[in-house]
């Protein structure tokens, strides 16, 4: 039978039966102060979580999200769920093609039965979930799709969202929330001097509100059209803040065309101060950093699926709603702004919900390194679970999120109630982990023997026994790097961790139909193939171990 590779620490120890000989002898002889009687936890107290542990902890059969599958430990017994059901955020940590799909991103859009917004690079969640969603939860569901990846396969349109529709220049939120659009369009890079990219993000943030409050720009409301200005030669930028001037036969100016100095907007008279105000160097410095964050609204696609809207984020609040971001997996790099762009407006419009959805908005958000760090992400760990919405994020290991938040990046593990660790070669993670899951103590019994020299008094050969209790991770990094692909480690919240089983969705029957038919679509490169039976995992005749070693690889 296959088992993960794994520490159990507080299994029985196999020199127990050797301690209690020894410590019986010297209760016989008297001595009931033997050094045999020891605290067993005096070292550490680790210890992997078991079924009735983590029953009592919430963590049994009954949550909503499936994390995996206990082990059994006797003859008889089937593997258990372990599941989540408390309204704390989620962290996957998985290296690229270690089955984050199979056995986290699919059975959680599979199992929530509430409102969500997935990123989903490659298309390939929405491929397999978005009809599930749609038929048979009953949720209206929208796959903005600029490369029309996966609506095709669906037979699909793809949506389109025009982020300064959700900007009203009569709200009080106006100014700041063309700012939220502006950090999203920015990206900094390492320790990159924080002047350029603030002043680029004042620029931006001036161009939206010229554009989204002037009454001639009322068809033009739209990113393509911020690329457009940004584009402007010198002296037509200085003309376009400014204002047109013509000097008439008498030597007096007259205004020609309003520019932004003169907008009715006190916000957008105030930009237009800051831009003039700057010297000629360091306004075309603060020019080219602009553009430079921009370029990718010269993609025809990209400006097509911000041109207009086919949904509002603030329909999420309706509790029937699901929104899919995709792109192609070889574009998420070049085009990561267009997910933030989205991600900030979404994440924000959730966050002034007056009433709460229940279960809350779910963000998925897949490939969470591309995204570059983003500051609403990280408030959001901090502040808003239990508030309407509860993110699980994806990282391929814990230093991507250490390189992206610097100091910062631990309240991703402080303020989630699952870490869930798999496949990891990153020594960083491995360590960590370790750390987490604790030390334990251990009892070991030796024995030696060594040839003496004889002498009158004492015996030629010498036997000597030590037994000691010591500490002991409870995992090692090691042991993290190397267990089986189909193994996993469980950090919740309040309670010890676990090791278990993955699932597999495809494998799973809690994800079929009671006819058989499976919940989700089949992948596109595996529909001309025999399909797997669906087992139950429960079941006291099902080897969980052996069916997941024939189809999860360590490739």
């Amino acid at each position: 039978m296959f088992w993960p590779v794994l520490i159990q620490s507080n299994a029985p120890s196999r020199c127990a039966p050797a301690i209690k000989r020894e410590t019986d002898m010297a209760g016989r002889r008297g001595n009931t102060g033997s050094i045999f009687q020891r605290d067993l936890q005096i070292h550490g107290s680790a210890e992997w979580g078991t079924r009735p542990y983590l029953n009592k902890r919430g963590y049994g059969p009954h949550g909503a999200l499936l994390l995996g599958y206990g082990l059994p430990i006797h003859e008889g017994e089937g593997a258990w769920p372990v599941t989540y059901g408390g309204a704390r955020h989620l962290l996957t940590v998985a290296p690229t093609r270690s089955g984050k799909a199979v056995s986290a991103s699919v059975p959680a859009i599979l199992s929530h039965k509430g409102p969500m917004v997935v990123i989903d690079p490659k298309g390939e969640l929405a491929m397999m979930t978005a009809r599930y969603r749609r038929d048979v939860l009953g949720h209206d569901v929208y796959i903005a799709d600029p490369w029309n990846i996966a609506c095709p396969q669906l037979d699909m349109k793809p949506a389109r969202f025009n982020v300064l529709d959700w900007l009203n220049p009569d709200n009080d939120d106006f100014v700041e929330d063309a700012l939220l659009i502006a950090d999203a369009l920015i990206m900094t890079h390492g320790k990159t001097e924080p002047f350029w990219p603030d002043e680029a993000r004042a620029l931006i943030m001036g161009l939206i509100l010229y554009v989204c409050s002037t009454l001639s720009e009322k068809k033009n409301r739209n990113l393509g059209r911020v690329r457009e200005l940004l584009n402007l030669g010198e002296k037509e930028f200085a003309a376009f803040v400014g204002g047109e001037f013509e000097q008439d036969e008498n030597k007096k100016w007259h205004l020609v065309k309003p520019g932004m100095a003169q907008s009715p907007n006190k916000h957008v008279r105030a930009a237009a101060g800051r831009i003039s105000g700057k010297a000629d160097k360091e306004r075309a410095s603060v020019m080219s950093t602009a553009q430079q964050n921009t370029h990718f609204l010269e993609s025809p696609r990209i400006q097509a699926s911000l041109s207009q809207s086919d949904f509002d984020f603030r329909q999420l609040e309706n509790g029937k709603t699901d929104i899919y971001l995709v792109l192609p997996a070889g574009r998420l790099t070049t085009y990561s702004r267009w997910l933030r762009l989205l991600l900030n407006v979404a994440i924000t419009a959730v966050s002034r919900f007056e009433r709460k959805p229940e279960p809350p908005v779910y963000f998925l958000l897949e490939e969470m390194g591309a995204l570059g760090k983003l500051d609403v992400i990280e408030n959001a760990y901090g502040l808003m679970a239990g508030y309407g919405m509860q993110l699980h994020c994806v990282a391929q290991d814990l230093s991507q999120l250490s390189d992206l938040y610097g100091s910062r990046w631990q309240t991703f593990i402080a303020n989630s109630g699952v870490i869930q660790i798999f496949g990891t070669r990153d020594l960083m993670t491995a360590e960590y982990v370790s750390k987490l899951c604790g030390v334990g103590t251990v009892e070991s019994l030796s024995q030696n023997t060594a040839e003496l020299r004889a002498s009158l008094f004492s015996s030629p050969h010498a036997l000597t026994r030590e037994d000691m209790v010591q500490s002991r991770p409870l995992i090692t990094p090691d042991e993290v790097m190397t267990m089986h692909p189909a193994a996993q480690v469980l950090i919740l919240a309040n309670s010890h961790p676990v090791s278990c089983f993955k699932t597999a969705y495809f494998l799973d029957r809690r994800f079929r139909h009671k006819n058989g038919k499976p919940f989700f679509d089949v992948h596109p490169h595996y529909r001309n193939k025999p399909q797997p039976k669906a087992y139950d995992f429960t079941s006291p005749k099902v080897n969980v171990g052996r069916i997941l070693d024939e189809y999860i690889t360590g490739g």
